[in-house]
This record gives C-alpha cells, sequence and structure tokens, in this order.
C-alpha cells in the first residue's frame, strides 16, 4: 500500500484534528505531513497539497484558511450543490477538488457553529433547525463521510495505485430518551411525588395503574 503525503505549510492542532479524523478514523491509510517543498516535490508517496497553490503531480486541495483561525469567529461558510454532494467551503479555481475537504469536514465533525451561536433548546442541547445542516436540507446525510469518499474516488484518478478505503460508513441513528419509563425504577421520593400529584388530581385510574405497575400486575406503559 501505498503511503498518502501531505503538503502542508500551515500546520495548526485544527488540520491535525482533521487529518486524523479523514486518514486514520475514516480511510484507515498510513499517511505523514510535511511542509517542506523539496522533499514534498521529490517523494514518490501518492501527494496531497494543501497549501493553496497548485502543484503538478500532485492532488491539489483548495485551502481556504479557515483551518489557521486562532480564535472563534462564528464564521459561516458558502455553500453549493457538487456532483450530488452538498459541499461547503466551495472555490473553483482549476484545482483537483471544487472545495476544500479539510475545512468542510472540520466545520462539520466539531460542531463549530454549536460553539458560536447562544439558542439552546430547554435541555441546553443546540436545536437542530437552527444548523446549517438543516437551513440547507442536509441534515439527515452523512456529509462529512461522503466528502471523503468522494475524495478518495477523485484521488484514484490521479493515483490509480493509491490505496482504497479501509472501511464504509454505516449510518446508525439513535433516539434520545429522556424518560425510559412512565412509573418503574423512579426511586422512592419520586414514586411519592406521582402518588401526590395523583391525589391531587383525584385521578384515581391512574393511581391503581401505578400501583399495579410497581407491584408487577402490570406492563410499564413506556
Amino acid at each position: 500500500m501505498r503511503k498518502i503525503l501531505i503538503y502542508n505549510p500551515n500546520p495548526g492542532p485544527r488540520t491535525d484534528y482533521v487529518f486524523g479524523f479523514v486518514f486514520d478514523s475514516v480511510l484507515e491509510w498510513q499517511w505523514g505531513e510535511t511542509g517542506k517543498y523539496d522533499e514534498f516535490f521529490n517523494s514518490n508517496d501518492v501527494k496531497i497539497n494543501y497549501s493553496g497553490k497548485s502543484i503538478t503531480g500532485a492532488f491539489n486541495i483548495p485551502y481556504h484558511g479557515f483551518l489557521n483561525e486562532k480564535k472563534l469567529t462564528g464564521y459561516e461558510p458558502d455553500y453549493e450543490m457538487q456532483n450530488g454532494l452538498p459541499v461547503l467551503f466551495p472555490a473553483h479555481n482549476g484545482q483537483s477538488l471544487d472545495f476544500d475537504l479539510f475545512a468542510a469536514v472540520f466545520y462539520m465533525i466539531s460542531r463549530y457553529e454549536e460553539y458560536t451561536h447562544t439558542s439552546r433548546d430547554q435541555h441546553g442541547r443546540f436545536p437542530s433547525q437552527n444548523s446549517m445542516a438543516y437551513r440547507m436540507g442536509f441534515l439527515n446525510r452523512p456529509v462529512a463521510d461522503e466528502w471523503i469518499y468522494f475524495f478518495a474516488a477523485e484521488l484514484r484518478k490521479i493515483f490509480p495505485d493509491a490505496p482504497v478505503p479501509g472501511r464504509s460508513f454505516v449510518f446508525q441513528p439513535t433516539i434520545d430518551i429522556d424518560n425510559a419509563y412512565a412509573f418503574r425504577h423512579k426511586g422512592l421520593i419520586r414514586s411519592a411525588g406521582g402518588y401526590l400529584r395523583s391525589l391531587v388530581k383525584l385521578d384515581f385510574r391512574e393511581l391503581s395503574f401505578r400501583t399495579k405497575v410497581l407491584i408487577g400486575k402490570r406492563k410499564d406503559p413506556y
């Protein structure tokens, strides 16, 4: 398997994070990074250029500069559709991709916008309807994985012997449940409070049902 070498003359914690996610966690490729042009140019590895300038013989990814910000700014990237994919940080400057893959992936997986927006729901969570993904219509798409696999396919057009992705993505939805049971497993104090509320409302049907659940004669309705 050929190694990947990334030319990145602007290293920082954000590029470290997103390179690790893309190449270690998702693609499972062996890779290295250099800021030395001569080392990169003379390498026989699969070469990925993230410098902002096109280099012949390399896969050139547009460089936006977002990953080298020193503080949170609340920046919201441009958006457009490309090849059936909703992409962030688009750039049409004749490079191998028409968007900054690394900036886009970082923006999504770091949940950058949640740090810069103050809106929260009753549980202290960032409301999904305030997200860029919701407003642009791709909330339910695993776009970071889609971008990465699209990049891997495009890379093999230039480097046919480049490695193939080590795994495929799986979309596994989860459900946030605040109360798994209506009556069971509430503890003495909460159960007593439930009985008291039913008594105040004179809801004797609920009192009876709660009691039957707690002594095992009825199933919990949840």
